[in-house]
């Protein structure tokens, strides 16, 4: 199995369109960046001593978008799936239909694009937020979390490369209220929100 943290590039589509892994790759078809869709090719399969992964034949035709948010977001969950969301409690979802960067415009003009828009099986709409290196602060969110009234969730994508929450989100808004470790950090204005 190929180390994620080691490969810049290790998933791409096939002739079907389809996102395959470096894994199930060949050297006899031809691949392209899920990206930017320029071909790449699939080196060191064979390799002991080189981690397998595809090459960008032109990587300047490449978006600067990190590989790892971009799976995550096309790949996290998949419509039929059951994932938790824990607030003070655990509530199971099943979902129902995903939008990858949903765009969402406020009463105020503000734009909001949240990684994925996760409509469940019981109607409830969840937004994911995918961190990989930048974690939202919810002070300047909250304003747009409050009007639009959804579930908000952020997920440590890291966590779920070392595989110690998977399937198990942390609410950062439900129900009108602020949730986790970051309702510290909030102003006082907001403060009220947290339970």
């Amino acid at each position: 199995m190929f180390k994620i943290n080691e490969v810049k590039l290790w998933f791409a589509r096939n002739q079907k369109d389809e996102i395959i892994t470096i894994n199930e790759a060949n050297k006899n078809n031809e691949y392209h960046c899920a990206l930017c869709g320029s071909q790449v090719i699939p080196k060191a399969l064979e390799s002991i001593q080189v981690q397998p992964h595809f090459a960008h034949i032109d990587a300047s035709k490449c978006t600067s978008e990190h590989m790892i948010h971009w799976w995550f977001k096309n790949k996290l969950l998949e419509i039929g799936e059951e994932f938790l969301v824990k607030t003070n409690e655990t509530h199971t979802y099943k979902v129902k239909n995903i939008d990858v960067e949903k765009i969402y415009t406020l009463s105020n003009n503000t734009i909001y694009k949240p990684d994925l828009t996760i409509e469940t099986e019981t109607g409830e709409i969840i937004d994911f937020e995918l961190a990989n290196t930048n974690k939202k602060k919810i002070d300047d969110y909250i304003n747009i979390w409050i009007e639009l009234n959804h579930i908000i969730v952020e997920v440590d994508i890291w966590s779920i490369i070392n595989r110690e929450n998977i399937g198990v989100f942390n609410a950062l808004y439900y129900e009108g209220k602020v949730f986790g470790e970051k309702k510290d950090t909030i102003s006082k204005e907001y403060r009220k929100l947290c339970k």
